[in-house]
């Protein structure tokens, strides 16, 4: 019960802290995007390769790219940095007002990425601070509509996994490129 209202007060925090950001959206693609961050959550189905998936495809069109991921553990943590060319921090290293505590979340927030692309499909507190508290000009990912910190939303309802949003997500990138 205690989790559960920790959980609905962080998140009015959220709310209240992204509409008072009053952010310049700078929409950007893969031909304008110089630097991305991938936001993901080892524990959906198929997201090691949807992270590395989308890694690639950055990488292919010239974008530098930093992960970072929500775990459940310092074991995991551990284990998960041996896999992958990503950051992996726990919910304990976010604070109850959904502030990063460590110096390297605070670096990570504050560096405008030309592009945030978060593949969870998990909501969850940690993974949405981060989304928040981003410096990013261009937020891409999915949510419910009821905590929507995204500047593009990308529909994935019907079928809900990480290779799909990843694939659409791309998709949308690509074809926002074509309009430009």
């Amino acid at each position: 019960m205690f989790k559960k209202a920790f959980q609905t007060v962080t998140l009015k925090r959220l709310h209240k802290k992204s509409q008072k950001q009053g952010r310049n959206v700078l929409v950007n693609t893969f031909n304008t995007a110089k630097s991305a961050a991938i936001l993901w959550y080892p524990e959906d189905d198929g997201a090691m390769e949807s992270y590395e998936h989308m890694r690639k495809v950055l990488t292919e069109h010239g974008i530098s790219a930093r992960g970072l991921a929500l775990v459940d553990s310092e074991d995991e943590k551990e284990t998960f940095s041996k896999a992958s060319h990503s950051r992996f921090f726990t919910g304990k290293e976010i604070d109850w007002k959904g502030n990063p505590r460590m110096d390297d979340l605070k670096s990570f927030v504050n560096t405008k990425y030309d592009l945030l692309l978060d593949l969870s499909i998990s909501e969850l507190i940690p993974l949405q601070s981060i989304l928040v508290n981003s410096a990013a000009s261009f937020k891409v990912g999915w949510k419910e509509p009821e905590n929507n910190f995204y500047d593009l939303t990308v529909e994935i309802s019907g079928k809900k996994n990480c290779r799909y949003l990843t694939e659409q997500i791309i998709h949308y990138l690509d074809y926002i490129n074509r309009i430009d």
